[in-house]
């Protein structure tokens, strides 16, 4: 009896003609090593194994999936054996995220309904902006461009361009046998789709128009203009941000943020409403006074940016940047689309680090974040520390920190080990609050505590404190010690 593939394994595109070839000899020279696992009587793993027994006249070797999660499984066996690229992984995710319910059933370790593009994204590990630009594929796309992605012989990237195009024309490019001829029609083709005239825009509000105001160069998007786009529109924004933007990041000229000596918001404005908010004070100056509003465009910033090599090496402060220093990025009001394409910006940006702070600290649970990437959270008041603690058990982050600032009250915490670095500050003066500097009793005892935990530890200039006692440390690098000189060492032993 023939076997059939088990959901989960269809999933995965079938191997390519060469590919399947070779693991065809391979069987017939050196038999399956490696037996067919099978779940609820259907292949779960190896059913490119299985065809190549089943045409070679062998019969197959099985074995009974007993695991847990099947799902796990899966992914880890074909994701990590068959070196998938990134445009597959996608086409894999939006499968994912498209398994009918009564596949999923089908498998244990999926629940029924509808897993999202982010969690399939998170799964296969991939971004989930390629997630979405496999679905426009597999929704609008020819077969064959949609197997030319799946065999890895077309980016999801530039398929998603070519949907525009006759399914003919779509064909014709996908089947192209000469890779550089095909990659050549497959630039011309997106010149072609680029051109194409787009539908008429629906009517909406006066309120939810975009905005096409300038500001230091590139358009910005108000939420509510953002929600009036189509997902391919906002998908084409993103897309357009990193390969044409022409932003570069903000070197800085003062003291106020010294641990980071670049900044760079992707996303201005805020809704928390802080009474000490520097930010909105800043932020009168710009059309959008303190409305949340995306700068696709600046998502190439960081490549843009001549990176300080020789600074660096001198002090760590210039490979850091502080991430969306004008806006809370995982603020409840922040569509998801944003805190993706900046998370992926950081990715693409290894040489630099992005220091990202948050009073959301929950919803940054939701995102997996790039090595580069230190994530904290702001704890002004003692009553933001439990939230923190707890969201900070799940956060995905290899470098996790806190902003004390402004230190409003003396702090205590049951779980400071959570974290590597602790900077302390006080406020300085804005519109509605005066400048606050906290009795040093507080810093001194938040600084043993921290001490204490392991974490290395940053006096802001506005503790006002003498350089001869401010601490200025960094995660992952050894504190510099300071030694007694000698004059001093009168006593015998010292």
């Amino acid at each position: 009896m023939k076997l059939e593939p088990h959901p989960l394994a269809a999933l995965f595109p079938p191997m390519g003609a060469e590919e399947f070839k070779e693991t065809k000899a391979s069987i017939e020279a050196n038999g399956l090593r490696h037996p067919i696992t099978l779940l609820d009587g259907k292949i779960l793993d190896g059913w490119n194994r299985y065809r190549a027994c089943d045409e070679l006249g062998i019969k197959a070797e099985t074995v009974e999936f007993t695991g847990p999660d099947p799902l796990a499984f899966v992914l880890d066996e074909n994701v990590r054996r068959r070196q998938l690229s990134e445009s597959q992984k996608a086409m894999i995710a939006s499968r994912l995220a498209t398994l009918k319910n009564g596949q999923k059933k089908e498998a244990a370790s999926i629940q029924a309904g509808s897993m999202s593009q982010a969690d399939a994204a998170t799964a296969v590990g991939v971004a989930r902006a390629q997630v979405q630009y496999a679905r426009v594929v597999q929704e609008k796309g020819s077969a064959e461009l949609v197997r030319a992605v799946e065999q890895n012989r077309i980016s999801v990237s530039a398929a998603k361009a070519l949907v525009a195009l006759p399914p003919k024309t779509q064909a014709a490019i996908s089947l192209e046998k000469d890779e550089r001829s095909r990659r050549q029609l497959v630039k011309e083709a997106k010149r072609t789709a680029a051109a194409m005239p787009k539908p008429e825009p629906q009517p909406v509000e006066l309120a939810l128009s975009i905005q096409t105001a300038k500001v230091g160069g590139p358009a910005y998007y108000t939420i509510k203009a953002w929600s009036a786009l189509s997902k391919s529109e906002r998908l084409d924004l993103i897309a357009e941000g990193f390969e044409s933007g022409r932003s570069v990041m903000n070197e800085q000229k003062s003291t106020a943020i010294e641990w980071a000596q670049f900044s760079l918001n992707t996303v201005n404005g805020c809704l928390h409403g802080c009474p000490y908010c520097y930010a909105r004070d800043a932020s009168e100056k710009f059309p959008y006074k303190f409305e949340p509003v995306f700068h696709p465009a600046r998502l190439a910033a960081p490549t843009n940016t001549k990176f300080p090599a020789e600074k660096v090496a001198a002090d760590a402060s210039f490979r850091n940047v502080f991430a969306n220093s004008m806006s809370d990025l995982f603020g409840q009001w922040v569509p998801v689309e944003w805190i993706d394409a900046t998370l992926r910006m950081a990715a693409r940006n290894a040489r630099w680090r992005f220091l990202m702070l948050t009073k959301f600290p929950q919803r940054a649970a939701d995102f997996e974040f790039p090595d580069n990437v230190w994530m904290g959270t702001t704890v002004d008041a003692q009553a933001r520390v439990a939230n923190a603690e707890k969201a900070f058990t799940k956060i995905r982050c290899k470098t996790k920190w806190l902003s004390v600032e402004p230190m409003l009250e003396p702090l205590q915490f049951k779980n400071l080990g959570l974290f590597q670095w602790v900077v302390i500050g006080g406020a300085s003066p804005s519109a509605q609050t005066p400048p606050w500097v906290p009795p040093f009793d507080w810093v001194a005892e938040l600084q043993v505590a921290a001490r204490e935990a392991g974490c290395r530890i940053y006096h802001k200039t506005n503790l006002h404190l003498p350089d001869s006692i401010r601490i200025r440390e960094f995660p992952w690098v050894a504190p510099r010690e300071r030694a007694l000189p000698k004059p001093f060492r009168y006593l015998k032993g010292m």
